[in-house]
Formats: structure tokens, C-alpha cells, sequence
């Protein structure tokens, strides 16, 4: 995910939001993923 890709999903979430539309279960709630093992080359 790049800078571009992740404004983008908040704009659509801001705008299902703004409808009174249900954005998803984790709408709103910054993650962040780490890896924990060496993938390089897999």
C-alpha cells in the first residue's frame, strides 16, 4: 500500500461514513502490520 491507495480508502470510508453507510468493522482504526520473519526471497 502505498501514500496514494491508503488516502483513497479513507475518502471512500469518509464518504460511505457521511451517507450514514457502515465503513467496516475496523473504519477509522489506524493498524499497522510488522513483519516478523525474513520474507526476502520467498
Amino acid at each position: 500500500m502505498n501514500d496514494e491507495d491508503a488516502l483513497k480508502q479513507a475518502s471512500d470510508i469518509d464518504a460511505k461514513l457521511a451517507k450514514g453507510e457502515e465503513g467496516g468493522k475496523l473504519a477509522g482504526i489506524p493498524i499497522g502490520v510488522k513483519d516478523l520473519e525474513e520474507l526476502k526471497d520467498l
